[in-house]
């Protein structure tokens, strides 16, 4: 290596100088975030696509099945108002209602435990 007109060391034909590295350093930082970009859009897709999943498949699943709760409630008022009713106009009927009452209570709690099931691996999947 030889010196130049100014005191400094020469460089070779082919070196790389400040600004062509700074510039190198630039264009490769600008493609790591142009990948990083569309890698991003990629898995955010694929999130989106679960999003739509869950929206389509599981959630009008769970809400019919809050209606379904809602349903069973309201038949479940009307068999004991009709097991009430019974029981005031009729002696017999009067003996059948704590058992009547009992039976819909516990069809009730059944009922509850495998909505409460359902919901919960519904919330799993």
């Amino acid at each position: 290596m030889g010196r130049d007109a100014a005191g400094g060391t020469a460089s070779p034909a082919g070196a790389w100088t400040l600004s062509r590295k700074l510039w190198a350093e630039f264009a490769a930082m600008v493609l790591v975030t142009m990948g990083l970009g569309f890698f991003s859009l990629y898995r955010l897709g694929l999130v989106n696509a679960v999003v739509y999943q869950v929206r389509d498949n599981y959630l009008p699943s769970a809400m019919d099945t809050g209606q379904l709760r809602v349903a069973v409630g309201a038949l479940r008022e009307s068999e004991l108002s009709e097991v009430s009713h019974a029981a005031q106009h009729n002696g017999a009927a009067a003996a059948q209602v704590p058992s009547s009452a009992g039976e819909l209570s516990q069809q009730a709690e059944i009922l509850n435990r495998e909505v409460a099931q359902f919901l919960r691996q519904v919330k799993a999947a």
